[in-house]
């Protein structure tokens, strides 16, 4: 078992934290006494895994603080004053992409392993993925 904490000044203030646990775990089946009579089985081995893992390189640095442009001049009694438009708002919500992994195997040794076989199943799924999309598409 693994449990790790990340954080990013990348996210926003709800979500600066992210938690990331695994775990995984392995039966060597030919190591318990009921295969000790079971001659032409060298080795066999069950195994499963799960974990999540965090990401936060689809965005840039500072993606959740406010960001403003000058737009223009306006008269302020007799000076001129600069004005600013919003680029991008604040988004105290954005948080870490995670990353769902599930994998199981099973490893079989024959024949003074001389016949090999290895079956594994992976399953993978990503939420929250981090992307910048150009402004036009908003």
């Amino acid at each position: 078992m693994n449990a790790r904490t990340d954080a990013s000044s990348k996210f926003g203030e709800n979500h600066k934290w992210g938690f990331f646990p695994s775990a995984s775990v392995a039966w060597n089946i030919s190591q318990e006494d009921f295969m000790r009579y079971v001659d032409i089985v060298d080795n066999l081995k069950v195994r499963l895994g799960y974990g999540l893992a965090g990401n936060q390189g689809g965005i840039s640095s500072y993606t959740t603080m406010n960001l403003a442009k000058p737009n223009g001049v306006t008269p302020a009694g007799n000076l001129p004053m600069v004005t600013f438009e919003t680029l991008r708002n604040v988004n105290p919500n954005l948080k870490w992409e995670v990353k769902k992994t599930f994998n199981a195997g099973a490893d079989l040794e024959m024949y003074g392993s001389r016949l090999i076989l290895s079956v594994n199943y992976y399953k993978s799924k990503t939420s929250d993925i981090l992307y910048l999309y150009p402004e036009h598409i908003l």
